[in-house]
């Protein structure tokens, strides 16, 4: 057989059936004509033959249900529609599950450290190797080492390795790098012995490169590899490192673990030496990709999550008896998100900053409890899982534990004991307490329903008002109706049957009309439809009277049943938690029983599962914990999904039976380290097309697993979370309109910012752009800037960041901040220097942001931040209180840069001046009410804002006297479930912490009565106010 580098034509492989699109690498046999790709050994095509002319003679009995013999055409046998179905489905999931893993491993694949780079490797003393073979659990420590790994840098580690390779890449660049690697401990944490941070050592992901080897060699190895290392063997790890490296076309290697060779003259090749690497830590990608290796090869995956992906349908929405349980405070949307997710096998929710995800994750892991289903929280994100989980241990600490890593392994049996303590002697009746939950939960719904129907009565009452008047005024020439002689109830009887009158028909409606006084162009239809809309009003007026008379203050009403509901639903939570927990204990408490690592640690996990229904790990830490395995999990929450790949979470979903994914495709994405050159070959490798990934959300480069499920349900099926309660609302103005087109309800409670700067400041910089000695854009006048800014906040009681797209800049400011002030002083500011990923999930009262860019900014990076426009809505959204923009007053319009150009237009405008304006009114009620009070002597400011929030009118009577007038009408729509007058309330909260007093009217009393109303606000105001306004 021979090999091919690139075919010409498409084809398929003889062995699996997969197809091979051009200009890959496969085998191909010139004398049977069969194309074998490289997944397939070339035995393999033997072996399938073989097996082939096996099965003939076995004859067509067992293949009775798959094949059917074609009478007219002999005995030629055919696949079924089904199986062909089933063949193609298992066809692009193997592809598909290729492409990922293609693409894990050839970004895990870093450039080897070069020869050169004595700073970042070296050869150890050692004379037998041990931690890789698996003979010791440790190796003495010595100066070098200890020297090396005080030069790690973020995000570094070191590196164990055997045997050494010194290789030499497509640039003549020679590289040095191990065979078989494990990461080290931090050796600042141990400072004695050289401890590997995971049991056994892997392949290493650096050297499958094709810089270095072949594909096919690079798949023989991998192959190799994949069979599993033979751990704990020493001649049986040296037999396996030489066939590996025997494929990869290195001669006899004369591997001995026992007799190292540790010297530094290292020859072209293989060396029998152990070394020390600093690189970047792979031990998640390598679970990762071993996690993908198996699904690649799985069939079982159909009814699971992952499926959705390639288009299978999902289930029917599932049947929820008991309400949703709030044991935190949950908004509207937060609770109607939380309804969908128990229903639903998938829920995507988005949540732009600050609108409460963690809230809304707490209340979804509570809520399974209550269901009895068990709980997976995961990210890629770190501080996303731990503040989530920090979270739910204010309801209950048993209610999510954490796993993940090696660390938090080893600290799981101090939290199971911890959580085994806390429910030791403590019997709570769950049936009582659920029935009180119940008891609360109706007592909620009658008031909101109740508040709903408030709501939509007024609404409809000025809405009736208005039709009322149109319909006078075509009866009588006049918006309201003369004095009449009958009633309304006859005359609207009168109009009804005359309507249709035919005996005499036109004398009887002209007798009508002339007895009402109607005008002669004026008919029957006409006094017919004024009728029905005053009957409609006045019998609307007397429900709405009721309803009012029994919630005389609907804010108290709602404010004592949600407070209710919340006390209710923490019990419930809490009793429900504690007694699974005491009858599971067990099960959990076996956790201490095993390893922290291996097949020993994952079965004990899963039985912990009876015990405990909420867990927590990263993504990338799932696979040395809990088994891959369909349906593991009745409920898995992907949180910051927008910044995991497809490839991290597939291993999540085929876990899970429903499936959450949260995040926001505003915010960051995943950093991926390849171009689309390599993304576009690895798609073509796999069979698949990149444009169709790209529409679909699963290219791995530009997708995310938030885009993949959001294709699946489409943005219109999307959770928005909706109330903003982080940044002033100056500061959540320009998010809002640049990212989420004014979706965002603002709801900040600005009374504890109002002294200092607040909202957006920009503040013009004349510097220049220049490079920072390892590279990056900085710009020194403007970091010197921001440190005369910093300096007013030492001492402030304020925190403090700086973000900055670039980290040159960052760096640059960090290290004079740390040189001009001291350590204490910044410590006390809560101070930290970095780009948006730095930020992403944090917040500061005040954020400095350095811009960088100045006239002389190359093109190409004033580019790159217009197209990672999304890092400005990070680190604009990270600031609680006051966004400080440092930059140059024309380089973002110079530059073609336009979000940062309208950030520039939003700070300039800062904080509105209140001013009169005579035209700024919504509606026909905000002007008569207008008209009103300027007839009885008060003059309202219009529109006026304060600290970002718009009032309909203010009346400044006096000092110490502010007014706020609204009026709730027809724009008010949504009054489902309160939701709207809930709104309200928060935002009167928040105007009255500032010192006004509101007043809200209904619209249609406006229409109706305008000067009655303008005399009650007048008496009002004679009283100096008081604290029941309506």
């Amino acid at each position: 057989m021979k090999k091919l580098n690139n075919i010409l034509y498409p084809g398929h492989c003889s062995s699996c059936n997969d197809d091979i699109p051009a200009g890959v690498s496969a085998w191909w046999d010139p004398t049977t004509k069969a194309l074998v790709c490289f997944r397939c050994r070339p035995n393999a095509l033997t072996r399938q033959q073989n097996q082939s002319g096996q099965r003939l003679n076995d004859g067509n009995s067992r293949a009775s249900s798959t094949y059917t013999e074609d009478k007219q055409e002999g005995n030629k046998n055919r696949i079924t529609g089904k199986q062909h179905q089933d063949d193609s489905l298992q066809k692009k999931w193997v592809h598909l599950i290729n492409y990922l893993r293609r693409c894990v491993e050839r970004e895990a694949t870093g450039e080897l450290t070069s020869e050169k780079d004595n700073q970042r490797w070296l050869l150890t003393p050692y004379k037998t190797e041990e931690l890789i073979c698996g003979t010791a659990d440790q190796a003495n420590m010595f100066t070098e080492a200890g020297d090396l790994g005080r030069c790690l840098q973020q995000g570094e580690v070191l590196v164990y390795g055997w045997p050494t390779l010194l290789l030499t890449d497509k640039q003549g660049v020679k590289r040095i790098g191990p065979l078989f690697v494990t990461e080290l401990e931090n050796p600042k944490q141990h400072l004695e012995a050289i401890i590997p941070a995971e049991d056994e050592p892997y392949l290493n992901p650096a050297l499958l490169s094709e810089d270095y080897f072949d594909a096919d060699a690079i798949s023989a190895a991998v192959s190799l590899a994949n069979d599993g290392l033979p751990f704990g063997e020493p001649t049986a790890m040296a037999s396996t490192a030489s066939k590996i490296l025997a494929e990869l076309g290195f001669a006899e290697a004369g591997l001995e673990p026992e007799t190292l060779q540790p010297h530094r003259n290292l020859v072209d090749g293989v060396n029998n030496a152990a070394v020390i690497v600093i690189g970047e830590s792979s031990l998640m990608t390598k679970a990762l990709v071993t996690e993908l290796h198996h699904l690649e090869h799985r069939t079982d995956w159909r009814n699971t999550p992952a499926a959705w992906i390639l288009g299978l349908a999902r289930p029917a929405p599932r049947e929820v008896k008991s309400p949703v349980a709030a044991p935190l405070q949950l908004n509207d949307t937060q609770e109607q998100a939380v309804e969908q997710i128990r229903r639903e096998y998938l829920t995507v929710v988005t949540g732009p900053p600050g609108t409460g995800k963690s809230q809304l994750v707490a209340a979804a892991i509570s809520n399974a409890w209550i269901d009895k289903d068990t709980v997976l929280l995961s990210s890629t994100n770190n501080s996303a899982v731990n503040v989530a989980v920090e979270r739910c241990a204010k309801i209950h600490p048993g209610l999510v534990i954490r796993t993940g890593n090696r660390k938090h392994r080893d600290e799981l049996i101090e939290k199971v004991n911890h959580v085994l303590s806390t429910v030791k002697n403590i019997n709570p009746n769950e049936a009582e307490a659920r029935r009180q939950f119940v008891s609360a939960v109706s007592e909620r719904t009658r008031v909101q329903e109740s508040i709903e129907r408030m709501g939509f009565l007024r609404a409809e009452l000025a809405d009736s008002h208005l039709k009322s008047e149109s319909a006078a005024k075509r009866v009588w020439g006049t918006e309201t109706a003369p004095q009449l002689n009958k009633t309304l109830r006859t005359i609207l009887r009168k109009a009804k049957r005359l309507k249709s009158a035919w005996f005499f028909g036109n004398i009887r409606r002209r007798r009508f009309l002339r007895q009402i006084k109607a005008l002669p162009t004026s008919t029957v239809g006409d006094v017919y439809e004024w009728a029905i809309v005053i009957d409609f009003f006045e019998n609307g007026r007397r429900e709405l009277e009721q309803l009012e008379s029994v919630f005389v203050d609907e804010a108290a009403s709602l404010f004592k049943a949600d407070e209710a509901w919340q006390a209710a639903s923490t019990n419930v939570v809490k009793a429900t938690t504690i007694s699974r927990i005491s009858k599971f204990g067990n099960s959990l408490a076996a956790i201490g029983t095993a390893r922290r690592s291996g097949p020993g640690f994952i079965r004990a996990l899963e039985t912990a599962l009876k015990g405990g229904c909420g867990w927590a790990c990263t993504a990338l830490s799932v696979q040395p914990n809990f088994p891959l395995r369909t349906g593991l999990f009745d409920l898995v929450i992907i949180d910051e999904a927008s910044q995991c790949t497809v490839a991290a979470v597939l291993p999540l979903a085929y876990r899970a039976r429903r499936l959450v994914i949260i995040g926001d495709p505003n915010q960051l994405t995943p950093v991926v380290r390849l171009d689309q050159r390599q993304l576009r070959r690895l798609a073509t490798a796999a069979g698949l097309e990149s444009e169709e990934l790209d529409s679909k959300g699963l290219n791995y480069g530009t997708g995310s697993a938030y885009l993949a499920f959001e294709h699946l349900v489409g943005q219109d099926n999307v959770v928005l979370l909706e109330d903003h309660y982080r940044c002033h609302p100056l500061i959540a103005r320009w998010f809002n309109s640049c990212f989420y087109g004014g979706r965002l309800k603002v709801l900040t409670d600005v009374s504890t910012m109002m002294t200092g700067k607040r909202g957006l400041v920009w503040v013009d910089v004349f510097g220049k752009t220049e490079r920072g000695p390892a590279g990056g854009a900085r710009n020194a006048v403007e970091a010197a800037m921001v440190l005369d800014i910093l300096k007013d906040y030492i001492g402030s009681g304020s925190s403090v960041g700086v973000i900055t797209p670039f980290a040159a800049q960052a760096a640059l400011i960090r290290k004079s901040a740390f040189k001009q002030f001291q350590g204490e002083h910044l410590d006390d500011v809560d101070f930290t220097s970095g780009t948006a990923h730095r930020f992403q999930g944090d917040e500061r009262d005040v954020i400095l942001f350095s811009t960088v860019i100045a006239p002389n900014t190359p093109p190409k990076t004033a580019r790159w931040i217009e197209n990672q426009r999304n890092l400005l809505n990070v680190a604009v959204s990270r600031a609680r209180k006051a966004l400080i923009i440092f930059g140059h007053p024309e380089a973002a319009t110079v530059l073609n840069v336009p979000t940062l150009v309208s950030l520039r237009q939003a700070a300039i405008e800062g904080l509105p001046e209140i001013e009169v304006t005579t035209w700024l009114v919504h509606s026909e009620s905000e002007k008569r009410l207008k008209d009103a009070l300027c007839e009885v002597g008060l003059n309202p400011l219009l529109k006026p804002v304060e600290e970002g929030y718009e009032l309909d009118f203010a009346l400044l009577v006096e000092p110490g006297f502010k007014l706020n007038i609204e009026v709730d009408g027809g724009h008010h729509l949504d009054f489902s479930r309160g939701k709207q007058r809930r709104r309200d309330i928060v935002r009167d909260r928040i105007l009255s912490a500032l010192g006004w007093k509101i007043i809200r009217v209904p619209a249609w009393r406006c229409l109706k009565d305008p000067g009655g109303v303008a005399a009650e606000i007048s008496s009002y105001i004679d009283r100096g106010g008081d604290n029941n306004g309506q």
